[in-house]
C-alpha cells in the first residue's frame, strides 16, 4: 500500500454497521410487488447490485426492521455461506429497502471515507482474500461477524484521493451498465416483435378486421404493412416515394402472413400453420463428461453453468480449461451463435446464453444442451424462443425431480414449435430483422469484457496507490 496512506480500522469510521433478519413467517410473507424491498445475499453481487429474485415486505413487517433501513450508496456486504464477502452499493431505485440477516449495512462517515471507495475496496482481490479468510475461520459455515468488519484494517487515503479512485472506476461501470441496459431493451424488442407475429397473430388479425369490414385484399395487405412497420398509411405512402426498395420489402413481409385463421388442438392458429418439435427445426446436442482432475490452469475453456448469469458468460474465476483439442472431443467445440442451456439444478432451462466470438475457443460440458441453427430457425429466433415464457412455461410443466430438477435432451428437442407452411421465408424474414440487434447486442458484450479487464486491472493498483506514485 501506499506510504501516505495510514491504516485504520473501518468500524472507527462509520455511522452503521449491521445486518438485518428474516421477517417472521419467512418466504410466506414475501411479495412479488410492492413498495419495501428486502435485500437477500442473492442480490449482492461485486459487479453490482442484483434486483433478480428481488422480493418486498409489508409495511408491518418493515417496522420490525427499521434499525436496517437502506440508504442510498450504504455498502451492502454478504456476511454468510457461499456468496460471503460480495459487496455492492445500493442504489436509490430499490429503496425504500431493508436487508435480512445474510447481508450487512456498512454505512461510513462521508467525511472520511466515499461509500463508492469502501466498495471498490472490498471488491479487490486483495480484501476479498483477506474476508474470505477471516470468514473461514473457527466456523463450519463462512461467516462474517459485525465484529471482524468492525475490526477490518483498510487504508485511508485522502478523502479527496477516495473520490477521484471512485470517480476513475465508477466512470467504466457507468459505460459497463449502459450496454448493459441497452442490450436488456434489444431483447425487450425481439420478445416483442416474436409476440407479435408468432404468438398474438397481429399482422394476421389485422388483416381479418379489414376484409370482415368489407375491404379489400390490397386493403388489407396495407393495413398488416402499417402494423409490422408501425406507420400510418401517410407514412407508407411516404416510403414508397422515398425508399421503394423498403417498401417492396415490407410489403414482401406482409405478404407471407395468411389472412385467416384455422381451429387446431392449440385454438385458433393461422391458416396452414402446423406444430413441428424444436428438435427437427435445430441442430442438437449435449456435451461431454469432462473429467475435473484432468482440468488444466490454461488451454480451452470449459462451458459450464457456473460460468452463465443472466444470459450472459461470467469467466474470470469460476474458468475451468482443458489442456487442448483432441479428436474425441472436436465435436463439442462450440460456435459463435449456439444458445446454451442448463439441464440441471435451480437453474434448470433457464441459465441459457448465446455465445459470442469473444468467448471462444470453448468446449460444451456434460449436461449442457447445444442449439444450433440449420438453416430453418436462426440463431436470433433460437435465442428469442429459450429467452421467452412460453419456454420457461414448458419447462416447468415437463421437467423431472424436486431436489434437483432436471429436464432431458429429448423433452428440449420435443417442444413444439408452431411453424409458417412457407418453407421458413416467415422464420428467414424475421431473422433477419433481428440480426442486427444480435450483433449490436454481440458488440456490446465484447465491449463491457474490455472495459471490465480495465477495470479489474486499475482497481488493484488505484486501490493500491501505485499509480499514484506513477
Amino acid at each position: 500500500m501506499s506510504c501516505n496512506w495510514p491504516t485504520v480500522k473501518l468500524g472507527d469510521y462509520c455511522n452503521k454497521i449491521g445486518s438485518g433478519a428474516t421477517p417472521r413467517g419467512g418466504a410466506s410473507v414475501y411479495m412479488d410487488e410492492g413498495e419495501i424491498c428486502l435485500i437477500r445475499s442473492q442480490n449482492v453481487y461485486n459487479e453490482g447490485f442484483n434486483p433478480n429474485g428481488l422480493v418486498y415486505i409489508d409495511e408491518e413487517a418493515a417496522k420490525k426492521l427499521k434499525n436496517v433501513t437502506v440508504e442510498e450508496n450504504d455498502v451492502l456486504l454478504n456476511i454468510t455461506g457461499d456468496s460471503v464477502a460480495r459487496v455492492c452499493l445500493a442504489k436509490s431505485n430499490f429503496l425504500p429497502a431493508r436487508v435480512n440477516q445474510h447481508v450487512a449495512i456498512i454505512r461510513p462517515d462521508e467525511k472520511e471515507f466515499d461509500s463508492r471507495f469502501i466498495r471498490y475496496l472490498l471488491a479487490s482481490p486483495a480484501y476479498q482474500n483477506i474476508l474470505l479468510s477471516i470468514a473461514a475461520v473457527g466456523a463450519t459455515r463462512n461467516a462474517l461477524t459485525k465484529g471482524m468488519i468492525e475490526n477490518l484494517d483498510v487504508v485511508k487515503p485522502p478523502i479527496e484521493q477516495q473520490i477521484e479512485i471512485a470517480d476513475k472506476l465508477e466512470a467504466l461501470e457507468n459505460k459497463i451498465d449502459i450496454n448493459s441496459e441497452t442490450n436488456q431493451t434489444l431483447e425487450q424488442i425481439a420478445q416483442a416483435l416474436f409476440k407479435s407475429w408468432f404468438v398474438d397473430f397481429d399482422p394476421i388479425k389485422e388483416k381479418i378486421a379489414v376484409l370482415e369490414a368489407g375491404g379489400t385484399a390490397e386493403e388489407a395487405e396495407l393495413a398488416a404493412m402499417s402494423m409490422i412497420a408501425a406507420k400510418s398509411s401517410e407514412q407508407l405512402a411516404e416510403l414508397k416515394q422515398s425508399k421503394p426498395d423498403a417498401y417492396e420489402q415490407l410489403a414482401q413481409t406482409a405478404a407471407l402472413f395468411p389472412s385467416a385463421m384455422q381451429e387446431s388442438e392449440l385454438g385458433d392458429i393461422p391458416k396452414g400453420w402446423t406444430e413441428k418439435p424444436l428438435g427437427s427445426l435445430i441442430d442438437f446436442m449435449t456435451g461431454f463428461a469432462f473429467k475435473s482432475k484432468q482440468f488444466s490452469d490454461s488451454g480451452v475453456r470449459l462451458a459450464r453453468g457456473d460460468n452463465v448469469k443472466e444470459g450472459k458468460f461470467y469467466w474470470g474465476d469460476k474458468s475451468r480449461f482443458w489442456p487442448s483439442i483432441s479428436a474425441e472431443i472436436e465435436k463439442y467445440q462450440l460456435k459463435s451463435g449456439d444458445i446454451l442451456i442448463g439441464m440441471d439444478g435451480s437453474k434448470v432451462g433457464k441459465n441459457w446464453v448465446r455465445v459470442n466470438s469473444s468467448d471462444l475457443p470453448c468446449l460444451l460440458v456434460q449436461r449442457v444442451a447445444r442449439l444450433r441453427e440449420n438453416g430453418q430457425i436462426g440463431s436470433s429466433m433460437l435465442e428469442v424462443i429459450v429467452g421467452g415464457n412460453s419456454f420457461k412455461r414448458y419447462v416447468d410443466n415437463v421437467k423431472t425431480g424436486t431436489s434437483i430438477p432436471h429436464i432431458s435432451g429429448k423433452q428440449i428437442k420435443d417442444m413444439p414449435v408452431l411453424c409458417p407452411d412457407d418453407g421458413g421465408s416467415l422464420f428467414q424474414e424475421f431473422e433477419r430483422l433481428l440480426s442486427p440487434l444480435a450483433e449490436r447486442k454481440g458488440n456490446n458484450i465484447s465491449e463491457n469484457l474490455t472495459l471490465q479487464g480495465m477495470r479489474d486491472t486499475l482497481l488493484p493498483k488505484l486501490i493500491s496507490g501505485e499509480l499514484e506514485r506513477g
